[in-house]
């Protein structure tokens, strides 16, 4: 490095903000200046003021405002322009600073100069210029943008991040809660031009130490794309030749160029904990998320993807800032505090880095710019109003706070974690608000009828488990003993919050099975009096027989319901087709706590060893989503018409209760034309050939208490099933058209579908229209505000709102077979799945049928349970499936282009 540029910056002002001398501003200065191979010599304020200062070993000079920094692109033309270039920053031309620059011609004049002192490059640099080009015949390149203003966050931003090892370099100096291994760049041209010399400077930088061979691609950590994880890193042991580590992270950019770069660092090998954190959310909500690996060991496992999937910490943004009270272990405080210096120095608020912890030192690894968001677009002031609101409601919830997105009935998965008014005011009236509790009273559990089940906080949907837990416990159990085991549930779910979604079958006790003394056995543990368990028994004895005994009427109830017509649609009927489908939905809720205590029975008796061949037996159940492929056969062979079908199918709907989702029957040449093109794979008869049961004598001795045999156990499960999709898809389509007669109703005060989603149905039935427009117009505008939270998917303090932690998930894996495919996200009619897709979908309900029927090889889902309704169809059709993942490890998955589900071996394999 032997050309030497002089930056100048007059004055004794200092404009730096965080940065507290200009000896870290010189050291930043000739990091930048060394990208292009050139050595600079700082001089400041006092440094140039009065004096002359000798110009005559530089290659060229520049001199700039106090507060700015040159950008890359002036270091280059310093050394390739020979004459006089005025430089801009990209600010208000008012409020422009303006640099001058001389290049080597203008300073070879300058030196032969004797009308003007050598500092007048610094103190009237304008007139300088003129000066050279006019009396010395310099040549004048044209104004350009090149300088960087240091108080203006989005110009020194763009001036420190760029690229990989360039960033680091940039921030080395200027960080004091980080350390930073600035690395060794080797680009292209000296890799392949001069391979020994670039060998000769690799073995001085590494020594005898471990290296990781880092991508530094065109593209990667850019502003526009991040192409995270695309590109290969390669760790080199000590004492190893690396060329062929070189050579394959080269060989995985998709084109190398002169100018393209490989990142050389020294390995961190052990560390005391690994992290990748962003400043903001994807979506842009004002959070830090953290994930840390203090397990592996080494600091690229959490990033590859190669262990597991670490457990999320969010902490709202304001909250930190504000010196809150955060209970978080040290090392995520560490973490966070760096990432907190990064911003302040960096002038952004939309990072994404990698860190390490070793030895007690905090090491930055890596910063680029978070690509899927920018600064400014989530209010951390209003989102935390919005906070402190939620919190507000919670305290007056009381004591005992447990509040589940995923328990019970399910909100996130049936109506979403963010709905619309329209859903949550419909699920409310047709299930959360008296229908669930009747059902349950209706058969003996506890009597919570006046009691709702679902709580929204700051626009999330929430049950309510404490209401929960009681409502499964016998009638007829005495106070004290609901109390106390209410009490053994909490805490266990408290301490084990990702079994959430499992409630049911992990948690609560709602039906008697043959293995009941093992399951009451684990509320003894917790203390539960045995006198207690004993009654719990009974009283779940009782409860069971009378499901049983009262299944036969739900199903002939179900039976003389219709479908609904046209004239349900029509927007003079919305009462009455509002009314009917809350009466079919408490039919639904009888059929599906039948058939929730089928498949608890089914697994007990799995549990004993006694059930056998229960993956092919699934698959002969055959409900709604086979009776679809059946269908469409039939249309293929003539036996059924093309009318009939779409007549049979027309009121479903993906996302039951979304209006601006068009159904299937008006979109059947979309959702059911493809359909007749995919092969109807037979499932097999209703009647399984294979037994479900190993010993029918052991089964029906197991479940005699119940009054069951073998065989008419094994016809209970099966029509259990059954009736409950058939019950599901019923209560789908007459809540369809209901959303479908609001439509019309809305359509009379010109109100499109969008606004009819931000209005309530209590709003939409009676005549107060005349202000909706208003009114939707206000809730989707809090709507958007909401949409910048981020809420755990559990609730026990109110506080859990300013931080939390969201765990992987414990997925419900359906089937046994390994099936891979390219990543299909978020299917529509309008962009469906290819065949052999792995297709992932937030929350799925059986309006997703027709996507289950093109072939897909395996789907994956958010939310979901053991029994939810995509959990059965994927059984009954054979698909594997990843039901209930959890967000955070949708999340990862959504960034994969290639994925597998291994039901199996219980596991996800992506790729990126």
């Amino acid at each position: 490095m032997n050309t030497k540029v002089a930056v100048i910056t007059p004055g004794s002002e200092d404009t730096s903000t965080s940065w507290a001398d200009h000896g870290r501003l010189a050291l930043l200065l000739e990091s930048i200046f060394s990208e292009i191979g050139a050595e600079a010599i700082c001089f400041f304020g006092g440094a140039v003021a009065g004096r002359e200062f000798p110009l005559s070993g530089f290659r060229s000079a520049v001199c700039i405002p106090p507060g700015t920094i040159p950008l890359p692109s002036v270091a280059e033309a310093l050394v390739e322009t020979p004459g006089v270039r005025m430089w801009t920053s990209a600010g208000p031309l008012e409020s422009t600073p303006i640099g001058m620059s001389f290049g080597r011609t203008a300073l070879g004049a300058l030196n032969a100069c004797r009308h003007l002192p050598y500092r007048s490059i610094a103190t009237r640099p304008g007139m300088l210029a003129r000066h050279l080009v006019a009396d010395h015949g310099v040549p004048m390149a044209r104004r350009q943008h090149g300088l960087a203003v240091l108080h203006d966050p989005w110009q020194r931003s763009r001036a420190l991040l760029g690229g990989k090892d360039v960033t680091l370099r940039r921030l080395a100096p200027l960080l004091s809660g980080s350390r930073i291994d600035p690395g060794l760049s080797i680009d292209w041209e000296t890799w392949s031009t001069e391979p020994d010399g670039a060998r000769e400077r690799l073995a001085r930088f590494s020594g005898r130490d471990a290296v990781i061979i880092r991508s530094c691609g065109e593209g990667e950590d850019g502003w526009e794309q991040s192409h995270a994880g695309v590109y290969a890193s390669v760790v080199v042991a000590p004492s190893t030749d690396s060329t062929s580590a070189i050579d394959q992270v080269f060989r995985s950019y998709p084109a190398v160029r002169r100018r393209s770069r490989v990142f050389v660092q020294r390995w961190l090998d052990p560390v005391d904990a690994a992290c990748v954190i962003t400043t903001r959310t994807l979506g842009g909500a004002p959070y830090y998320t953290v994930a840390v690996d203090d397990v592996s060991g080494r600091s690229d496992q959490i990033t590859s993807g190669a262990g597991s999937i670490a457990s999320v910490l969010y902490v709202h943004r304001k909250h930190w800032s504000d010196g809150g009270r955060v209970r978080i272990a040290e090392a995520h405080r560490r973490f966070i505090a760096a990432s907190a210096e990064v911003e302040q120095v960096v002038g952004s608020n939309s990072l994404d880095l990698e860190l390490a912890l070793v030895d007690g030192a905090v090491h930055l690894l890596q910063v680029r710019p978070l690509v899927a968001t920018r600064a400014g677009e989530a209010d951390a002031s209003d989102s935390y109003a919005l906070i402190e609101r939620g919190m507000r409601r919670l305290r007056k919830l009381g004591d005992g706070l447990l509040l589940s997105n995923m328990a019970d009935w399910n909100p996130a998965e049936m109506i979403g974690r963010r709905p619309s008014p329209l859903a949550v005011s419909l699920y409310r009236t047709l299930i959360t608000d008296n229908t669930w509790a009747r059902q349950r009273a209706e058969c003996g559990y506890t009597d919570l009828r006046g009691t709702p089940l679902m709580q929204v906080v700051a626009g999330s949907p929430y049950i309510d488990v404490l209401t929960c837990l009681m409502s499964f416990l016998p009638a007829a159990l005495p106070r004290e003993d609901a109390q106390a085991i209410v009490h053994a549930q909490c805490d266990r779910l408290r301490s084990e919050p990702d079994l959430h979604d499992k409630t049911e079958f992990a948690v609560a006790m709602t039906c008697w099975t043959p293995d009941v003394d093992e399951r009451l056995a684990q509320l003894g543990r917790q203390g539960v009096p045995n006198g207690s368990l004993r009654r719990l028994s009974d009283g779940l004895m009782a409860v069971t027989r009378r499901i049983l005994d009262g299944f036969g009427g739900h199903v002939g109830a179900l039976a003389a319901y219709k479908s609904p017509t046209d004239l349900d649609a029509h927007p003079d009927h919305l009462d009455e087709t509002l009314g009917m489908a809350r009466r079919i939905a408490l039919v639904f809720a009888h059929l599906a706590r039948a058939a929730f205590v089928a498949v608890d029975l089914l697994r007990s008796l799995e549990v004993l060893g006694l059930v056998e061949n229960r993956e092919a037996w699934m698959r002969s159940v055959g409900t709604v989503a086979t009776d679809l492929q059946r269908d469409a056969a039939a249309v293929n062979d003539g036996t059924l018409t093309w009318t009939s079908f779409v007549e049979r199918y027309r009121w479903t709907r993906p996302g039951t209760y979304d209006p601006t989702v068009p159904t299937y029957g008006q979109q059947a040449e979309k959702y059911l034309r493809p359909l007749l093109r995919q092969p109807f794979h037979g499932y097999g008869s209703r009647t399984p050939g294979s037994p479900l049961v190993s010993d029918a004598v052991a089964v029906s001795k197991a479940l005699a208490p119940l009054g069951l045999d073998a065989a008419h156990a094994e016809a209970f499960f099966r029509e259990a099933i059954r009736a409950r999709e058939a019950g599901k898809a019923l209560y789908a389509a007459w809540v369809s058209a209901a959303l479908e007669s609001a439509a019309a109703r809305a359509a009379r005060s010109h109100l499109s579908r969008s606004d009819l989603t931000y209005l309530e149905v209590a709003e939409i039935s009676g005549d107060g229209t005349a202000c909706a427009s208003l009114t939707a117009r206000r809730r989707e505008k809090a709507r958007r505000r909401e949409a910048l939270l981020e809420l755990p998917d559990v609730i026990t303090r109110p506080e859990d709102l300013l931080s939390f932690t969201r765990a992987p998930g414990r997925p419900n894996f359906i089937g046994s077979k390994n099936a891979t495919g390219p990543v299909h996200l978020n299917p529509t009619v309008s962009c469906p799945p290819p065949s052999g897709a792995v297709v992932l979908i937030e929350s799925a309900d059986p309006g997703y049928d027709w996507v289950l029927s093109l072939g897909i090889a395996a789907l994956v889902t958010a939310y979901g349970g053991a029994n939810s309704h995509m959990a059965i169809r994927c059984a009954e059709l054979g698909i594997s499936a990843a039901i209930g993942v959890g967000l955070q490890q949708f999340e990862f998955c959504k960034a994969a282009k290639w994925m597998g589900v291994d039901a199996r071996a219980r596991r996800l394999i992506v790729s990126s």
